[in-house]
């Protein structure tokens, strides 16, 4: 269970938030694909769904877009987002930022 969790953690803090939503880092394939891995055990959608939800969050922060809206209470924003359907303006407006790199990363394109 504890190797379960820290491979689900680690997909999702090293994988799909720092390295493919904010691209902090450089990782070759062996990584990319053990990070894949726990992003999916993590079961919190595929990568690029998880980062593009995560740049419309930082990009539209607070409102209907935002795909963790904290006004929507303390629960929604830290788990129930994973619980309901996206509101409408959050594929509206995810649908207008840039994904190219994630396009492009062939491992990523896999997963989804």
């Amino acid at each position: 269970v504890l190797f379960y969790y820290l491979m689900g953690a680690l997909g999702i803090t090293a994988g799909a938030h720092r390295l493919w939503s904010h691209r902090t880092y450089k990782a070759r394939l062996p990584l990319r694909v053990f990070l894949i891995i726990g992003n999916t055990m993590a079961f919190q959608n595929d990568v690029f769904e998880w980062s593009r939800d995560h740049r419309a969050h930082h990009k539209f922060s607070e409102t209907d877009a935002d795909p963790h809206n904290s006004r929507r209470g303390f629960f929604f924003s830290h788990v129930g987002w994973l619980l309901v359907r996206k509101h409408p303006a959050v594929k509206e407006k995810g649908s207008t930022l840039n994904l190219s790199d994630l396009r492009a990363e062939k491992l990523v394109m896999f997963q989804r």
